[in-house]
Order: C-alpha cells, then sequence, then structure tokens
C-alpha cells in the first residue's frame, strides 16, 4: 500500500507539472528574409526557408510538432529536410520522433546523440528513459561541420 501511494503521488507531481500544450499558440516572427523562429513553449526553434526545403533548429517538445509544422506550412510547402539539435533538453528535441517520421534527417553533437540514447537518471535515482530510435539524431559530428544549404555554404 505504501509502495502504491508513492506512485500515484509521484505520477500526480508529474501530472501537474507538465505544460497544457492545447493551449500552446505558435508565435512567429520574422528575423531576416528567409529566417524565422517560431516560439511555442520553452526553446524558440529557427527555421530557415529556401529552395532546397526547410532547415530547422531544434524541435520543441512532442506534443506541439503538429502546430510547429503547421506554422511551418504557413512560410512555405517544401518538405523539412534537416534539423540541427542545439541540446539534449525536450524542449529543444522532443519531436524529433515526429518531425523524422515525416523524412527529416537530425544532426546533432555526437555527445548529444549518446545523451538521449543513454540519459542520466532522474534525481530520485530512477534511470533515465531513452528516446525512441526514431528521435536519434541519425548524422553527428565533434568538429566543425559545413553545411551548403540553398546555394550558400555556411562556415
Amino acid at each position: 500500500m505504501k509502495c502504491e501511494l508513492l506512485v500515484f503521488a509521484s505520477a500526480l507531481a508529474f501530472a501537474q507539472t507538465q505544460p497544457d500544450f492545447t493551449a500552446t499558440h505558435i508565435k512567429t516572427a520574422k528575423i531576416s528574409e528567409n529566417f524565422y523562429t517560431l516560439e511555442g513553449q520553452g526553446g524558440a526553434v529557427g527555421v530557415l526557408v529556401g529552395s532546397d526545403g526547410v532547415l530547422m533548429v531544434d524541435s520543441q517538445f512532442a506534443p506541439l510538432s503538429e502546430k510547429m509544422m503547421y506554422a511551418i506550412r504557413q512560410l512555405t510547402d517544401k518538405p523539412v529536410r534537416f534539423m540541427v539539435n542545439t541540446h539534449v533538453h525536450p524542449d529543444h528535441t522532443g519531436g524529433n520522433e515526429n518531425f523524422a517520421k515525416t523524412g527529416t534527417i537530425i544532426l546533432s553533437r555526437e555527445a548529444l546523440r549518446y545523451r538521449l540514447a543513454h540519459p542520466s537518471p532522474l534525481p530520485n535515482g530512477t534511470p533515465g528513459v531513452p528516446a525512441p530510435y526514431a528521435a536519434l539524431p541519425m548524422v553527428t559530428y565533434t568538429i566543425r561541420l559545413r553545411f551548403a544549404w540553398t546555394g550558400k555554404r555556411s562556415t
């Protein structure tokens, strides 16, 4: 009984700390001619629109993927071809699996991919839950990366 009560209390506390994504509106801001930010819950998402398609920076929380895609569709009908993850927090990587299922290729530092696949234990010592395979970046890098996109080459 004591263990069941603890599990129930933990589940209740977790549920109370989760944002209500149903009320989240995605705000689009134009930064330059073909670069935008999308803001919902947590970190901002970068969207570079070009003739080659869309390059995203981060993916927000998983429940916001559909809203993110809708916001991108207001900018272009081109596919989201690539996404770069900046760090492991779920407001930056939570939507990875959803975008990967649409054909988006995810890139990240090698250490970030490792952390998604092998998460640290939770503060209470419970093992972390690994990200689904589809959510893991398929392209990783450890040093400088050059990326040719929309007819331009990054440095």
